[in-house]
């Protein structure tokens, strides 16, 4: 018997070693130094830290982030990181949720929200055209500021120096490294904002129209443009109503609107009926939330959704 027993004993101690080495290896795979919860985040980030850090995007390529809800793998990235950058407003929620609750213990990592390094702007109401107003408020209620503070590229280029200097505090030996990134990355965005200041300079239009949803609070704000929507901010509600509808319809006619604008992921089927029944174009204004697996997996940056933005703007403000 003591041949079998030994044959016995090799065959689980090999299994033990192969099931250890996989262990770690899945833990090792799922080591991350910063996490960030949405693109914009991620993209800052990455521009930043280089090949220096393991960066990590919670919310998976091409899926809609603000119906986003955490796995348990999810948290474990998230308490095991250096960093968790996420966006602060009620998109997230889930991750104060957990704050609270203790199942993130942020004494281990260093949480930084978005909406905590700049001013923000209330959710304006849909379907009323808004004018630019130099004169406004700061809202700092939960229930009623924009989260979407990445779309002004003014607030892109505050969030990268906020990103980098925690970045700094977390990692001093790369300081050098992260501070050259994130000048260049900065300078960039601004050479890509004079494009677009250029292209809304020269329009006669300053009105966009948006068919659903409207996250662009702060990109209007920065630009000087008036907008109207079928919906504020990005809320769970994507049925367009009849009134609505019309609103949009009769805005788009009087006002000469060429273009209507819709948002990534977009069904469109608003925006169709708006081209049906007015004869305007439709194209894709990004609001850098998300992206597709395919930009994803191409590299595509916040500077390169810019472009595209800019694109679209030469046709929506003709």
């Amino acid at each position: 018997m003591r041949k079998p027993l030994s044959v016995l004993f090799c065959i689980v101690l090999l299994a033990c070693t192969l099931l250890c080495g996989c262990t770690q290896t899945m833990q090792e795979t799922q080591n991350y130094d910063v996490v960030a919860t949405v693109f914009p985040a991620y993209d800052f980030v990455r521009a930043i830290a280089g090949d220096a850090l393991k960066i990590k995007m919670l919310i998976s390529p091409g899926s809609e982030a603000h119906g986003f809800t955490p796995t348990l793998d999810d948290l474990a990235l998230v308490q095991s990181c250096d960093l968790f950058i996420y966006t602060g407003g009620e998109t997230d929620n889930w991750a104060k949720d957990q704050f609270a609750s203790g199942n993130l213990d942020t004494s281990r990592f260093k949480a930084l929200a978005m909406t905590d390094c700049v001013d923000l702007l209330p959710v304006p109401t849909a379907t009323q055209t808004h004018e630019h107003d130099n004169e406004h408020d700061h809202a700092h209620d939960d229930a009623t500021w924009d989260e979407h503070v990445w779309t002004s590229p003014d607030n892109a280029v505050t969030l990268i120096s906020a990103f980098c200097d925690i970045l700094c505090e977390l990692y001093p030996e790369n300081a050098d490294l992260f501070k050259t990134n994130a000048t260049a990355y900065t300078a960039a965005i601004k050479a890509e904002e004079s494009n677009m200041q250029t292209v809304i300079d020269n329009a006669e239009n300053k009105l966009l129209v948006f068919e659903n949803r409207f996250p662009f609070t702060y990109f209007c704000e920065q630009f000087g443009l008036s907008h109207v929507a079928a919906f504020d901010g990005c809320g769970g509600n994507t049925e367009v109503s009849a009134a609505t509808l019309d609103t949009l319809v009769q805005t788009i006619k009087s006002n000469h609107i060429p273009c209507v604008l819709y948002l990534e992921f977009s069904r469109m089927e608003t925006a169709d009926q708006l081209v049906s029944a007015t004869g305007c174009t439709k194209r894709e204004m990004h609001s850098y939330h998300n992206v597709t697996r395919e930009d994803f997996e191409n590299g595509v940056t916040y500077v390169d959704l810019m472009k595209r933005n800019t694109e679209t703007l030469k046709e929506a403000l003709s």
